[in-house]
């Protein structure tokens, strides 16, 4: 339901048989189209000193991008921050207004490091320049005290502060206006989770409440997740917020434990599972009530590298430069300590829970070190805050991107026990630090999030020791697939993507619990084992993956990020397979689309007449230009055109077509031509054929593919009507209303014109359901309800802009006069909205040029008549009567035209 802000910087070739100076090509997300212009260009551009620069000299610089890649609130950005990575230096902007920073909202330029070119940009702004900023405000809330205390009494909190609270002021879209709110986070031991809410300054009013921690499971904690949260219940034991900050104080306090005694790193060893029991013994009977010593062959004795030895106490600890384990959240577990550098503690035990999350997470960060993710380009390449007891014995582990720490619960088996468990939270640090815009609440950003973790669990335990062959496909073989946990699986190869449709975290999809994480991790991991089985290693897929998530900013979606993965496949290693198998996988789910071919409007070159259009009678030269989807580069591009009609005769059929990048379009270097018969209705519908035969990067079969396009004879006008009524949307009723806009003086089918423009604003458009329906009776659903689209607004045409839910088509053959009616519901509380316009085009009836007449024979026999007349015979009656016959069936021949 949105626009692609995910845009590659193309190299686009000369094309001398084009008569103009640019380019058409069109990048496509969840088969919404977006046409824009390329222009040719060799730019080069120096952002390493961006933190340096003014505001005016910033702007100087983004005016130099291309034009397709040039943010148009341009005003607003001020330089954030740079990220580099294997490929390209990112510079990540903010938006802001008046200095404060717009909520959701960003712009990410991709440079490459070795060319110094743009590669991409990644933009999620908001069209502040459109908004209103209300000055006149009443400021209810008037301070960071007051916010927090409107976030504390939303929840209802009968726990402890597990942290500092954070606040900060924000600019939030709601409709059409800014508002200025206070962010705040916090975290919590219950409710548990990590929250934040976007609280109005004006009244007070929480506008959004979120759980931005990622738990691994949508279970446990009796909380919610995803979707529109709403306020918590009046809670009896609701502790006061002064009582809980003063408590806090009081526990950071007992935690400082820096001094002046002298300490050193140094190497110790550990007990650990290996990824698990199961995969180590190969055995799926053993259980939590096996025997303990069932599971002594399944320990591991391994290095704990780095830890800290205190010279003063004699005692080593688990903190590294990389990993520190501390207690921060329920239950009260101290870390241990030993006086040898040996942890020989056993499961159930502190001591092993401590050497699992130790020696796993320290391992995983040298193991992104070694794929060349350090200095510069590190990741997470600090020492993370790590609590093996935590989630006050929830069967439930999260990452905190607020606080940027992990926890791991003890309910069921203990998740500690598990390597699966600890890498998956480990993939949730790995995206907030790439991209700390990712939030679990927005866009896709919930199933990928879960999905990505998965993967990387999945990757590492193929790599052990029977991890190929004990149930590959499996993830939390230990912890999951048992009475506590069903677990997940990496193989649902069944799900399919929907485009219409955002994807949280935990969600059920087609039956299946937890498929949406799973409609993400099966295409991922499908392609990991299809890559090592061709004798691909394991580094290069993890690399290409966890590279692909850089460059990116707020909002995601699936199709967004597969792009992402398989174009920087092509970066990454050309010529190899990795691209072509990920295009594969995720053509095999729906998230990218499966026909890479698509025609583009008809390029006329010449042969028409003043209205620019194919007309009647005329012998026209065009260009069929053909965009790809696809993110490799298509190669050998021949077509073959032909119709059915009979009102036209093809005189140049066949052409051949420059090589085809990835999301770019090009054009028949040879023109097609075609005569129109003069008999012809104006505005006739021309459908026309091209078969194509080409070879895709990757795929040594060739691919033949007949793609199907119309034009239309005549001038088309198109007709615009709207309605402009300001009407508010009822909350929470599905009666909902409806109201009319009638068309006239239009054609008599739906064609490429058609479209329905929404200006809408609403402050959560997941609760609208829309429908359209024609003079004639038929229906269609342009916008289903969907609590997980947590954006606002609708500002924008479909199908151009948005994608409806049920396609126009079924408006085909129908008369397009008279009134239509646009029906729009709110289907859920709290959020509120209203109707502002809304308008239908079309084409209205088509106008030719008259058919010029062709004097040619006419002439001959003028001439013919004036030699007879004047030179042969000028009383010949016989030869004046047919000579007259002749011109009159002319002038009639011409006035038929």
């Amino acid at each position: 339901m949105k626009l692609k802000k995910l845009q590659t910087a193309l190299s686009v070739a000369t094309l001398s048989a084009l008569s103009i100076g640019t380019v058409q090509a069109k990048l496509v997300e969840n088969n919404a189209k977006l046409n824009f212009e390329i222009e040719q260009f060799e730019y080069r551009i120096d952002l390493s000193k961006s933190a340096e620069y003014t505001a005016e000299q910033l702007k100087k610089v983004l005016t130099k991008l291309p034009k397709e890649q040039r943010p148009e609130e341009l005003a607003s950005l001020t330089f954030r921050k740079k990220k580099s990575s294997l490929l390209a230096d990112h510079y990540h902007f903010h938006q802001t207004v008046e200095g404060i920073p717009v909520w959701g909202s960003g712009f990410v330029i991709s440079v490459d490091r070795t060319t110094g070119k743009i590669k991409r940009t990644y933009d999620s702004l908001v069209p502040v320049s459109k908004l209103t900023i209300n000055k006149n405000l009443t400021n209810r809330i008037n301070n960071k005290d007051s916010a927090l205390n409107v976030a504390w009494d939303f929840l209802q909190p009968s726990g402890d502060l597990l942290a500092k609270p954070k606040i900060n002021l924000v600019y939030v879209p709601r409709g059409k206006e800014l508002v200025l709110a206070y962010k705040t986070e916090l975290s919590l031991s219950e409710p548990r989770g990590s929250w934040r809410h976007l609280i109005s300054v004006e009244t007070g009013e929480v506008l959004k409440a979120s759980r931005v921690d990622s738990p691994r499971k949508s279970s446990n904690d009796d909380v919610q997740v995803t979707g529109k949260i709403k306020a918590f219940k009046q809670n009896p034991n609701k502790v006061a917020l002064t009582t809980a900050l003063e408590l806090l104080a009081q526990k950071e306090q007992q935690r400082v434990q820096l001094n002046d005694r002298s300490t050193s790193m140094i190497d110790a060893t550990g007990f650990v599972f290996d990824p698990d029991p199961k995969t180590t013994l190969n055995d799926d009977t053993i259980d939590d009530r096996s025997l303990p010593e069932v599971f002594d062959p399944a320990y591991f004795t391994e290095t704990l590298r780095d830890v800290t030895f205190d010279d003063a106490t004699g005692l080593y600890s688990l903190v590294g430069p990389y990993v520190q384990v501390v207690d921060f959240d329920l239950p009260s577990t101290r870390p241990t300590t030993t006086n040898d550098g040996v942890w020989t503690g056993k499961r159930g035990e502190p001591q092993f829970y401590d050497s699992m999350v130790y020696f796993h997470l320290d391992s995983y960060q040298r193991y992104l070190q070694s794929l060349g993710f350090t200095g510069e380009t590190g990741i997470f390449e600090e020492s993370i805050v790590v609590d093996s007891d935590a989630s006050n014995d929830a069967d439930n582990s999260y990452f905190d991107p607020i606080n940027r720490r992990l926890g791991f619960g003890h309910g069921g088996i203990p998740d500690p026990e598990d390597a699966d468990v600890i890498i998956h939270e480990y993939g949730h640090a790995i995206h907030s630090d790439i991209n700390d815009q990712w939030t679990a609440d927005a866009a896709d950003n919930g199933a990928m999030g879960e999905g990505f973790g998965d993967y990387l669990a999945g990757s590492y335990s193929y790599s052990t020791a029977n991890g190929q062959t004990f149930f590959p496909n499996r993830v939390f073989q230990w912890d999951g697939h048992n009475e506590f946990y069903p677990g997940r699986t990496l193989d649902q190869v069944q799900l399919r993507y929907d485009s219409a449709q955002f994807y949280g975290d935990h969600e059920i999809v087609d039956g299946v619990i937890d498929g949406s994480d799973m409609l993400w991790s099966t295409p991922l991991f499908q392609s990991f084992i299809e890559l090592t089985d061709a004798g691909y290693s394991r580094e290069s897929v993890d690399q290409l993956v966890i590279e692909s998530q850089f460059g990116l900013d707020y909002g995601l979606t699936m199709p967004e990020m597969a792009t992402s993965i398989v174009s920087t496949a092509v970066d990454l290693f050309p010529g190899d397979d990795h691209a072509a198998v990920f295009f594969k996988w995720f053509k095999e789910v729906n998230i990218l689309d499966d026909q890479p071919l698509k025609t583009m409007p008809v390029v006329v070159e010449g042969g028409v007449g003043s209205n620019g259009a194919p007309d009647p009678g005329e012998l026209v030269t065009f260009k069929v230009p053909l965009s790809s989807d696809n993110p490799v580069t298509i190669t050998g591009l021949n077509a073959d055109l032909s119709s059915t009609s009979t009102d036209i005769t093809i005189t140049a059929n066949s052409s051949e077509y420059a090589e085809v990048p990835a999301y770019s379009t090009r054009s028949n270097t040879v023109d097609f031509e075609m005569r129109l018969s003069d008999e012809m209705a104006c505005g006739n519908r021309v459908s026309m054929s091209l078969d194509t035969a080409y070879t895709v990067q990757g795929n040594d079969t060739p691919t033949e593919q007949t793609l199907l396009f119309n034009f239309y004879t005549g001038a088309r006008e198109v007709i615009t009507q709207s309605n402009q009524l300001e009407a508010v949307i009822p909350d929470n009723d599905p009666e909902g209303f409806s109201s009319t806009v009638t068309m006239e003086n239009l054609g008599l089918q739906v064609d490429d014109n058609f479209s329905l423009y929404l200006d809408l604003a609403h402050t959560f458009r997941g609760d609208l359901l829309i429908t359209l329906t024609s003079p004639t009776g038929t229906r269609i659903t342009v916008k289903s309800p969907d609590e997980n689209e947590g954006e606002n607004n609708i500002t924008g045409r479909f199908p151009q802009d948005f994608i409806p839910q049920e396609s126009f088509d079924a408006f085909n053959g129908e008369n397009l006069n008279g009134d239509w009616t646009l029906f729009i519901s709110d289907n859920a509380g709290e959020d509120i909205g209203q109707l502002i316009s809304w308008s239908l085009s079309a084409s209205g009836v088509p106008n030719c040029d008259e058919i010029p007449a062709d004097d040619t024979a006419q002439n001959i026999i003028f001439g013919l008549a004036a030699v007879v007349i004047i030179g042969v015979n000028a009383g010949s009656v016989n030869w004046m009567f047919c000579l007259l016959v002749c011109m009159a069936w002319l002038r009639r021949r011409n006035y038929r035209r």
